[in-house]
């Protein structure tokens, strides 16, 4: 059988001892000592996965084909460089390793070392060479960090990666910073004297009795810091994104199922066990995990409208059903475009704010982590390798997600949510670039609401008003350029909401903002033939659509509800054009923006808050502006 294995484990570190934070200090100190978010100093769980490889590399060297147990896999347990944009997952995964300041009566905080440069010709100091270092830890005095190692292994593999483990964190003899003049000192290695084989107490899957429902609402509790990067700020700086897609969910789920099965690849085409579940997981979909406090109401935030604006008060207006552009009391309106921070908006997702508080979204903590590559044969730093992750650090925060099965046969949904449960129930974890365990519990979907509900009846206007919750493929961009205007767009979204509504609905109008995707990677894994970036409509964008006729409302109504429940699907010629597969469950193959990878969530004729007035042409407080017509 095959289990998680947490290896709790105590290191002990003689002062000196330093491990650089990313973060600057106080004026004037050039070195500053790491500490988290808690103030408490740490040793990045990067840093111990990198001296381990090197330990058993060293080793390895050393006893080569002399010790007949010693054998250890270093590419496998903690992965290797791709060399063709293929993942190369790891093993084991690693903790920050936290200061135990139990019985610690002698950190001295402010404490401040200083070197300085000898000129080889005189002897003296050189000048303008003095370097300022934080040193709170005192030379001789024992420190302890203590952390967790994750990994999974059949029962004939666990004691061997233990002993090679174990092994490792033996051979250390420095960890940090100023090695070559003696800080960071190893006196001491401790394990629990018992491996724990069961899921961490963080990653327990609550009662829950499914009764053939297609949607099931999920809570994910990262366990530590996480880093979902998207488009880099520039070549080695990523920003993380605080919104976790279905598609990272279902890739993290797909690479832990393929360490249960001893495998480490990315993806599982048999398992005797969870049979069912492999022929169906292409057509799970779990929608984008929204962040929220886990003290408050269970409740899913929702993206606000870019149709929102406001005139310089509190007070937002919808203006998706009005005709013309206006003035609102007599004042140009701003939209979330020209909006600057104020207390109601939320820094720590995509600009501009559409993620407002009042509308379930919860601030977030974040912070920057810089790494480089080692040079094995100097034991320093590459040239040119340093990089920088942001990290979003999961307090009090859970994330709100939906398992939606609508997909899979009737007959077969308990099997496969049965085959789901039982592979979450051995662990789940490998989340994003610093491959975060991830703990999840599964909820009545009628328990964890959306903080704004849709609207499905039949609204009296007519006009069904739809606002995307995440990002969406929508439309086949070839009539598109960088001269391409409303004109061009309008006609590109008419044909795809024609094609996905089968005709029943025609656009009226639309508020939207568009962005590119693309980039060498999904250029390598979806796209090897013809390079086309994907041109994604943005969460928040508004679509305002009414049935073709009275003769298809009915028809209208049931496409709006099932997009609702389940996602946009991919139009015909966006497919066509993107060569993108038509059969749903071998989308995933070659586009990562699929429903059910999360995209193309929506909200429907949403319930508006009190702050939210919605306007149309007969309001008012506002003034109709005509637009003459161009000749």
């Amino acid at each position: 059988m095959i289990k998680q294995i947490i290896m709790d484990v105590h290191l002990t570190l003689t002062g000196p001892l330093l491990t650089q934070s990313s973060s600057p200090g106080e004026l004037g100190l050039d070195r500053v000592v790491a500490i988290n978010n808690e103030k408490t100093p740490y040793l990045a769980g990067t840093l111990i996965t990198g001296k381990l490889r090197q330990a058993l590399e060293e080793l390895d060297d050393i006893v080569a084909d002399k010790c007949q147990w010693f054998k250890p896999e270093v590419n496998t347990w903690f992965g290797k460089k791709s060399t063709d944009y293929s993942p190369q997952r790891k093993q084991i995964y690693c903790s920050d390793f936290i200061l135990d300041l139990k019985g610690i009566k002698e950190l001295k905080n402010g404490e401040i070392r200083d070197r300085i440069t000898i000129e080889q010709a005189t002897g003296t100091a050189k000048d303008q060479h003095i370097v300022m270092i934080e040193s709170p830890f005192i030379s001789g005095k024992e420190y302890t960090f203590y952390g967790h190692l994750h990994f999974f292994a059949p029962e004939s593999k666990q004691d061997n990666i233990i002993k090679h483990l174990k092994t490792a964190f033996n051979w250390l003899t420095q960890i940090g910073s100023m090695k070559s003049i003696g800080f960071g000192q190893v006196v001491g290695v401790k394990f629990n004297n018992e491996i724990q084989t069961k899921q961490n107490n963080n990653q327990v899957i609550e009662d829950f009795s499914y009764n053939n429902e297609e949607k099931i609402a999920l809570t994910l509790k990262p366990l530590y810091s996480f880093c979902l990067a998207g488009k880099p700020k520039s070549n080695n700086l990523f920003e993380s994104d605080a919104i976790i897609s279905g598609g990272a969910i279902l890739g993290s789920i797909a690479s832990t199922w393929s360490h249960l099965l001893d495998l480490h690849l990315s993806y599982v085409d048999n398992d005797s066990k969870r049979q069912a579940l492999v022929e169906n997981f292409s057509l799970l979909r779990i929608s984008h995990a929204f962040p929220v406090e886990s003290s408050t109401t269970n409740q899913r935030p929702v993206v606000a409208p870019l149709s929102l604006c406001s005139i310089g008060s509190n007070q937002l207006y919808d203006i998706c059903l009005l005709s013309k552009p206006c003035l609102i009391a007599k004042q140009a309106p701003d939209f979330s475009l020209d909006w600057k921070n104020t207390k109601e908006t939320l820094t720590q997702y995509p600009w501009p704010y559409l993620r407002l508080k009042d509308w379930g979204w919860t601030s977030l903590d974040s912070e920057l982590r810089v790494r480089t590559g080692i040079d094995r044969t100097a034991k320093r730093s590459e040239e040119n390798k340093l990089f920088s992750y942001e990290q979003i650090i999961p307090n009090e925060q859970v994330w709100q997600a939906q398992l939606d099965l609508s997909r899979i046969e009737k007959s077969l949904r308990k099997n496969v949510f049965s085959q789901f449960e039982d592979l979450l129930s051995e662990g789940f974890m490998g989340l994003g670039k610093t491959k975060t365990p991830v703990g999840i519990s599964f909820h009545a979907i009628e328990n964890i609401p959306a903080s704004i509900l849709s609207n499905t009846q039949m609204p009296d206007n007519k006009f069904w008003v739809l606002t995307l919750q995440t990002d969406s493929l929508l439309g086949s961009p070839e009539a598109l350029n960088e001269s391409s205007g409303h004109d061009q767009l309008w006609s590109m979204y008419q044909k795809a909401w024609r094609e996905i509504s089968e005709n029943s609905l025609e656009l009226v109008r639309f508020f939207a903002r568009q962005k590119l995707s693309g980039g060498d990677y999904q250029k390598c894994i979806f796209q090897c033939k013809d390079y086309k970036p994907w041109l994604l409509s943005e969460a928040g964008s508004v679509f305002v659509l009414k049935a073709n006729n009275d003769d298809v409302q009915e028809d209208a109504q049931e496409k709006i509800i099932q997009w609702l429940n389940n996602g946009l699907p991919l139009a015909n010629s966006t497919c066509s054009y993107y060569s993108i597969s038509k059969i749903e469950s071998e989308q995933w193959k070659t586009c990562p923006f699929i429903p059910q990878n999360g995209y193309g969530e929506i909200a429907v004729n949403l319930k508006m808050p009190e702050q939210v007035t919605i306007l149309n042409d007969n309001s008012s407080e506002i003034d109709l502006i005509t637009i003459a017509e161009e000749n």
